[in-house]
């Protein structure tokens, strides 16, 4: 899986979130005290701190078992000139989906498995029963408003990375990268029935940067309240198949 580089996890889809469920409209970005204060850090506290960890986790300072997971994972694609994006894409088009893409995955089993419970550990640790507001964390991150000094110059605001190749600057493949790792993950059978429904968060990060259009080098204006709560509703109750009909537009959600 090549897409693997600065950003790697986000890049390809490895990301887990909890449900988008009733109720999550108007959750308080409180400042969240037990984290240390960081001179100059702009934006919710706790999300701010939820993706430098990740970060740090899947990209800085991965863990032994992690880089072996990634290892796993290159070894599996190897003879093929697919990516797990592209393979997704054709197994699509081509009608062979979901058989042959799972076939494909299979051989990374035990490397999905890492991913999901790393993952998973990550954000229980920092949203435990909090649902509404992971909901926000990841509107905040496809908003670029989170801006993390700690981080390694340019890097300095959490959000998904913009395609070097893209005409205006302002597009990216990452969401796609995201919901196919998500899909192998729930056709695997690794914690099945959450990513199903964490994967509405991937579609709600994508349309807030779709329509935010973010600069990745500062901290941005405010999404409306009014304009994220709808497209929180617009994803909050997406099943797979419906996910997958989304993720067929490019590069941005159809309206």
């Amino acid at each position: 899986m090549p897409e693997l580089s600065r950003r790697r996890v986000l890049r390809s889809g490895l990301a887990a979130t909890a449900a988008v469920g009733a109720g999550v409209l108007w959750a308080p970005a409180a400042h969240a005290s037990e984290f240390p204060d960081v001179p100059g850090m702009r934006g919710d506290r706790r999300a701010n701190e939820l993706w430098y960890a990740y970060e740090m986790a899947f990209a800085y300072t991965p863990s032994e078992e992690v880089v072996a997971a990634y290892a796993e994972l290159d070894a599996a694609a190897q003879g093929s000139p697919l990516s797990l994006l592209d393979l997704y894409i054709q197994t699509r088009e081509q009608g062979t989906y979901p058989e042959l893409y799972l076939a494909r995955v299979l051989r990374a089993r035990h490397a999905f498995e890492v991913f999901s419970r790393t993952q998973l550990e990550l954000f229980d640790r920092y949203y435990p029963h909090d649902e509404r507001a992971l909901v926000w964390a990841f509107v905040h991150m496809g908003n670029g408003v989170l801006y993390d000094p700690r981080m390694p110059h340019p890097n300095e605001i959490h959000m998904m990375t913009m395609d070097n190749t893209s005409a205006d600057g302002k597009t990216t493949t990452s969401y796609h990268f995201w919901h196919a790792v998500n899909r192998a993950l729930t056709l695997l059978d690794i914690d099945r029935a959450r990513w199903q429904r964490l994967d509405r968060l991937v579609g709600l990060g994508w349309d807030v940067q779709s329509t935010m259009k973010p600069a990745p080098d500062r901290v941005n204006p405010p999404i409306d309240r009014r304009t994220a709560a709808r497209m929180i509703r617009r994803w909050e109750c997406r099943t797979p198949a419906e996910m997958d009909r989304a993720f067929q537009s490019f590069p941005y959600p159809a309206r």
